[in-house]
């Protein structure tokens, strides 16, 4: 399948077995696996070291994504993590293995270029509240993009992937995909909750392909302004204007009701 596969010992988990190659980055492949009822993901990062004395510096940067994701697991608009593991290889190489529920990627949807602006907004609104929640929990997710937006089979958007996520308030260099990194963050030595905005402003502005609402597309030009004084300073205040928005477009406001 890939140059990580033929290292992985199965069955993972007891039970699970990889059926195909679902993607692959710089610093790990994901998998899809089956046991005899469900099906999930994995992803696999190798940690191969230099010397025995830099496993565990190597092995804790790995696991950073397992606590990070750990501690945002009962976010519904986040993809849902499940447990980790590690397999050595040889004294000198290990695999670190993360298991998460399989979703749909929001990029692989049909229609995706002809996204309707009610869809765009629930978008909007579903991954605002995940962002909400992760800068809540003292988290910056640091690679905020359309490609790590996904859909479950009951409609809820989730955020995902949060391999280069970090704390807040922690010196990183200059992290993210290009075309969606805060200006500010090529000069700042921390990455800010208000880098993630400009990102998901970016992104949303991606997803509008048709006309949406004049105040809709305030919102997101106001969270994508390169200038932080005009920028939105939290994501609870964007949650806020875009479920204004949809209590004015639709007949039952209670549904997209904020919850706390």
């Amino acid at each position: 399948m890939c140059r990580l596969f033929g290292y992985i010992k199965q069955p993972l988990f007891d039970s699970w077995y990889i059926t195909r190659l679902i993607g692959q980055g710089t610093y790990s492949e994901v998998y899809e696996v089956t046991s005899d009822i469900e099906t999930a993901v994995i992803k696999v990062k190798p940690v191969f070291t230099d010397t025995p004395e830099s496993f565990e510096r190597k092995i804790s940067v790995a696991e950073r994504e397992a606590v990070i994701m750990d501690t945002l697991k009962d976010c519904p608009y986040i993809v849902r993590y499940h447990r980790k593991t590690i397999q050595k290889i040889s004294d000198l190489k290990y695999l670190f293995i993360l298991k998460m529920e399989k979703l749909t990627p929001l990029t692989e949807q049909s229609g995706i270029n002809f996204i309707p602006p009610e869809q765009v907004i629930k978008i909007a609104l579903d991954i605002a509240k995940a962002l909400e929640y992760v800068h809540n929990s003292g988290v910056v997710h640091c690679d905020v993009k359309p490609d790590n937006f996904f859909i479950s089979s009951d409609g809820i958007h989730k955020l995902g992937d949060f391999n280069i996520s970090g704390y807040q308030g922690t010196e990183r260099c200059v992290s993210g995909s290009h075309g969606y990194i805060a200006p500010e963050v090529y000069t700042a030595t921390t990455y800010d909750t208000k880098s993630d905005i400009y990102s998901y402003g970016i992104s949303i502005n991606q997803l509008m392909k048709q006309k949406c609402s004049p105040d809709f597309e305030r919102i997101i030009f106001k969270a994508c302004s390169p200038d932080l004084s005009t920028r939105y300073q939290s994501m609870s205040d964007i949650i806020s204007d875009i479920s204004a928005i949809k209590r004015n477009i639709y007949i039952n406001p209670e549904e997209f009701i904020v919850k706390k």
